[in-house]
């Protein structure tokens, strides 16, 4: 009684929140999807495909009532057995129909309620010599293929003739036409098709298979869908529903298969009862008379068995519902997708928990969990500790309930995020805490990625600020070089002064000109108005007018911008000038400015198919913590001081989407204090020179 009181709590505490979280978003998100629903094209009285070429059967009814009931969307689709299990094996089907219950199928799918029970036996021709299951020994025994006794047959290593078919009427037939031993199929299906095609010379042989349990199922990862359909069956069988479409269907085959089972007994047995019946008539009238004298002085003793007789029938009658409420609750406790234990409030241990607490926690048993307590569960963080789980607890027993999110473990080890809820229950004399634990990783993962877009986002706009007032001054200080020296030319008599200020004009209107360059061409790449136009040009002639670009005075500051020379005698390559004449200005007008002394070299090389360009240089380096973010737009390094031209932070985040738009990658190599390699392949086509050509 204990545990069954223990179960009804949980049961009706799961039902709650199965009803509550069924209420949400998640139902919502059920109810607007349509299911593809699946199942045996013919398997008589259960489903099958009737004259009208329309899905009929007990399983058909009892899901449609079971849709009406939850007001969800379906699809029905009856095909072979063999076509209905690979569907749901790969995730192509949401839910079956029906199917036996399995150790090897609960790795393929989640199982409902069981709502039936079915038996199996032998089917044989008259007078085969195989009367038990030991007797299929080295048989030849047809099975349904795909079905339960296919893999009953294999794990019991019956025989080593097993010969699978589409459907259990083909078994039957082959049997009846003296082809094979037996056959293993369900006694009520059977016997059914027996009857209906009129098969005389083969019978059922019972056997000691045991019972197999009969339920929908649905796909792998579908727990919200599977509790919707236990809750759906429930309530058919609460409204009696249930047991309405059952007895349509199944009834009047059950009287028959008992009428037809005995008939003959009945023949033999008839005339007997009869005069038994007589005889007992008479016996009837004489006890009747005894009877009313002994009640004459026997009321009270009468009166007392009759009460005792209502005692016992009604003990009878609690015995049975005791135990199918017992079964029912503890089909609903394993049935839940989240965790729940039962703890004892003394010593901590705990002493129940349904098969996802298992799954959950990875252990192997339930035995070995209930070594452990609560505590035992939780991953010590900084943040979290048993003693926090513990006063947790505590607050339970105090105020009745508690919830908390915490860090947790599994037997191996691996964290993983839990909200538990803590339970204060009594009952009878005992005291227990009953912990609904639910896995929270997912939402955890997402929370936190949201911070760091939040960050991102706060990141990418502090940076955009200091842009703006960056390249406020950018714009203003080479304007406000034009504008003065542009001033003072009509009050200057002397040439060299006038040419030596037309050359500061003209370098600061070159130097806004290609800033100005450089915000359009990150505007065109931001907003996907940047186009690819292919030429075939000359690389050697594009390397010399960039060299030629690069010799103005203000780049000569004992820095020697070097060509390499190219051994490949490669000469005219097709790709999109522009593009990439704008990346080379970009590298080497960065190379320019952050290098102090030395030298900065610019080349190409191939191998075989591959193209490959670089720029390098000798100056100051980028620290290795920069270097992730080197091409993020608006970045500027740590160790540039106010000594370097800081720019506006576009350069290599337009070289990069530059490449990538030509469909190629960059990469970088950088030592501190030592130099940076910027390298870039392109998928260029391209054309070798050779002497003869010249």
């Amino acid at each position: 009684m204990m545990i069954f009181r223990i179960l009804f709590l949980i049961a009706a505490g799961l039902l709650v929140m199965l009803n509550s979280s069924m209420a949400s978003d998640d139902k919502e998100s059920l109810l607007s999807k349509t299911f593809v629903v699946e199942g045996d094209h013919f398997y008589p009285p259960y489903e099958f495909i009737n004259e009208q070429g329309q899905p009929d059967g007990f399983n058909i009814e009892l899901f449609r009532a079971l849709a009406d009931e939850l007001g969800i969307n379906y699809q029905i689709q009856l095909k072979s057995w063999k076509d209905v299990w690979h569907d749901i094996e790969n995730q192509q089907a949401d839910i079956i129909l029906g199917m036996m219950v399995s150790e090897q199928r609960h790795d393929k799918v989640l199982f409902g309620i069981p709502h039936s029970i079915m038996t199996h036996g032998i089917f044989v021709r008259k007078g085969s010599p195989v009367k038990s299951i030991d007797d299929l020994t080295g048989k030849a025994v047809i099975v349904q293929n795909f079905d339960r006794m296919h893999e009953y047959v294999l794990e019991k290593k019956l025989t080593d003739q097993i010969i699978p078919v589409e459907s259990q009427l083909e078994a039957l037939k082959l049997l009846s036409l003296g082809k094979y031993d037996a056959a293993l199929l369900g006694n009520f299906q059977g016997e059914y098709l027996l009857d209906k095609h009129q098969i005389k010379n083969v019978k059922l042989r019972t056997s000691n298979i045991e019972p197999q349990k009969y339920a929908m199922a649905v796909s792998r990862h579908n727990e919200e869908l599977l509790s919707l359909l236990n809750a759906g069956l429930y309530q058919l069988k609460s409204s009696g529903e249930y047991d309405r479409i059952y007895e349509k269907w199944f009834s009047v085959h059950e009287k028959k298969q008992l009428l037809h089972r005995y008939k003959y007994l009945w023949l033999i047995l008839g005339p007997s009862i009869f005069f038994l019946g007589i005889f007992i008539v008479l016996l009837r009238l004489q006890v009747n008379r005894t009877t009313r004298k002994l009640k004459e002085s026997n009321q009270a003793s009468l009166k007392l068995v009759d009460d005792l007789q209502k005692k016992i029938t009604f003990r009878k009658k609690m015995e049975k519902a005791f135990f199918q409420n017992e079964r029912k609750f503890r089909e609903i406790f394993n049935s839940t997708t989240e965790a729940i234990l039962v703890q004892d409030i003394n010593s901590g241990q705990i002493a129940d928990c349904n098969n996802r607490t298992i799954e959950m926690y990875g252990f192997d048993s339930k035995e070995e969990l209930f070594l452990c307590t609560f505590g035992d569960l939780i991953a010590e963080t900084d943040d979290f500790s048993r003693e926090l789980a513990t006063e947790n607890i505590e607050l339970a027993k105090k105020m009745g309930s508690s919830t908390f999110e915490c860090p947790a473990k599994r037997k191996d080890n691996q964290h993983f995020w839990v909200e538990v809820s803590f339970k204060h229950a009594e009952i009878g004399e005992e005291e227990i805490i009953l912990a609904v634990v639910r896995d929270i990783s997912e939402r955890k993962k997402a929370e936190k990625e949201l911070l760091e877009a939040k960050e991102h986002a706060e990141e990418s706009d502090r940076l955009k600020s200091a842009f703006l007032a960056n390249i406020s001054h950018e714009i203003r200080t080479p304007l406000n070089s034009i504008m003065g020296f542009a001033s003072m030319l009509p009050e200057e008599d002397s040439k060299e002064l006038m040419a030596e200020y037309a050359s500061i004009i003209v370098s600061n209107s070159e130097q806004l000109v290609s800033l100005i360059d450089g915000i359009v061409i990150y505007s065109k790449l931001q907003t996907g108005q940047m186009n690819i136009r292919k030429t075939s040009f000359s690389i050697g002639n594009m390397f010399e007018d960039i060299q030629r670009s690069f010799s103005l005075p203000e780049y000569q500051k004992g820095i020697q911008l070097i060509m390499d020379d190219q051994s490949g005698n490669i000469d005219t390559i097709t790709t999109d000038y522009d593009k990439l004449r704008q990346v080379f200005n970009n590298l080497i007008t960065n190379a320019f400015k952050y290098t102090n002394e030395g030298s900065i070299h610019f080349g190409y090389h191939t191998s075989g198919q591959q193209f490959t360009f670089y720029v390098r240089d000798t100056g100051i380096g980028i620290p290795p913590e920069d270097q992730p973010h080197i091409f993020e737009r608006f970045f500027r390094g740590k160790n540039i001081d106010q000594t370097y031209d800081r720019g506006t932070g576009l350069g290599l985040s337009i070289v990069k989407e530059l490449v990538e738009l030509l469909g190629g990658n960059i990469i970088l190599e950088s030592e501190l204090g030592k130099g940076t390699l910027f390298q870039f392949n392109l998928p260029v086509t391209f054309m070798k020179e050779f002497d003869d050509h010249k």
